[in-house]
């Protein structure tokens, strides 16, 4: 039996054991194996002699496909992961440690379409973006060993044993963040402010008028109204304020007012920072006009 007859096998014990008839997606897990090797030959590498395989492969879904398939990412990723590390082998293709594979929602796509987007990432990026996912299913990375989905965690998620929930997940992140942050804040002139044109006027006076601070996504003009001391900027569909940007991380960035009413950031670890007036930074404290860059994602701040 071949690598792709394994591989369909496989999934199909996966989703009868684990849902039956209750999974339902126009998304075939053979059809997105096959798109992401696909797309491993296309962007393989070659240098000193040896082709090198791309290491992350991000599949964008539609919103609705999301729904359906989200119970399975852990074990359908795992699969893929395997399937992609045996092709690849067949094709003389050289890894940088095991390929990751992540899901994305895209809103843009209409139901049943889908997309892999193949990319060459470091080891230690690699590492990184893995801990953010088991963390983000609630697996327990202390009994998975190299971020093997393929283990106890990934069948407590099939099996619909309790993991942590979206609420856990963010308070226990606050949590920790909060225990170790450092609050001596420097505020002086040193981080000026860019020189861009300022959003437009109706936005500021409709955030002056509402008596809170906001944020303000100057891509697609949304206001999102800063309504409690300490909120999440992120991918992840749980954060208080959703980003569709791939290059944010799901928990990026963290928002928090202290007694005199200041507001702070913090960047949660995220895998390609944040920057603060086009500047890196892991926290400061944030004045009117302050422009956030989360991922490619522009938030300008507005003071109450």
């Amino acid at each position: 039996m071949g690598i792709f007859s394994r591989f369909e096998d496989g999934m199909e014990d996966a989703f009868d054991k684990a849902a039956g008839s209750v999974f339902k997606s126009p998304i075939e897990p053979a059809q997105i194996a096959k798109r992401a090797e696909k797309q491993m030959l296309r962007e393989k590498l070659v240098g000193a002699g040896r082709q090198y395989a791309p290491t992350l492969y991000t599949v964008l879904v539609n919103p609705k496909d999301d729904r359906n398939l989200f119970g399975f990412y852990p074990t359908l990723a795992a699969e893929i992961e395997t399937y992609l590390l045996a092709k690849g082998n067949e094709h003389d293709l050289q890894f940088d440690g095991r390929p990751l594979v992540r899901f994305i929602v895209d809103e843009q796509l209409k139901s049943g379409k889908f997309d892999v987007v193949a990319e060459n990432v470091s080891a230690p990026t690699i590492a990184k973006l893995r801990q953010e996912e088991m963390e983000f299913y609630g697996i327990d990375t202390g009994k998975q060993a190299h971020g093997d989905f393929s283990g106890a965690g990934a069948a407590a998620v099939m099996s619909g044993a309790p993991v942590l929930g979206a609420a856990g997940l963010r308070e226990a992140l606050q949590q920790a963040h909060n225990n170790h942050l450092d609050l001596s804040y420097k505020s002086d002139d040193s981080d000026a402010v860019l020189d861009q044109p300022s959003f437009d006027a109706p936005a500021q006076a409709y955030a002056r008028s509402m008596g809170k601070s906001t944020i303000v996504n100057l891509s697609s003009g949304r206001i999102f109204e800063l309504n409690r001391t300490t909120m999440i900027i992120g991918r992840g569909d749980t954060c208080d304020v959703v980003v569709n940007d791939a290059n944010a991380s799901r928990n990026h960035l963290q928002l928090s007012q202290d007694a005199t009413g200041r507001w702070k950031i913090a960047d949660l670890d995220s895998t390609n920072g944040t920057q603060l007036n086009g500047r890196p930074v892991e926290r400061a404290l944030l004045r009117d006009g302050d422009r956030l860059t989360v991922g490619v994602t522009v938030f300008e701040f507005r003071e109450r």
